[in-house]
């Protein structure tokens, strides 16, 4: 469910409680998306990290 902000033309996307917003108010709605898509794949990224690190601790 996204959330209105105050400020017309920003979304946020997620579950309540874990909103991303992005910080940059881009010129058109594809490198919003586009931008988006990438801050995502970054935290699929990092938690993959997270996830292979807490792994290797326990032998």
């Amino acid at each position: 469910m996204a959330a209105k902000k105050k400020k017309a033309g920003q979304e946020q996307a997620g579950a309540a409680g874990t909103l991303k917003t992005l910080e940059h108010l881009y010129k058109s709605k594809h490198g919003a998306k586009r931008a988006a898509k990438m801050a995502w794949e970054h935290i699929k990224e990092v938690r993959e990290i997270i996830k292979e690190n807490a792994d290797s601790a326990i032998y």
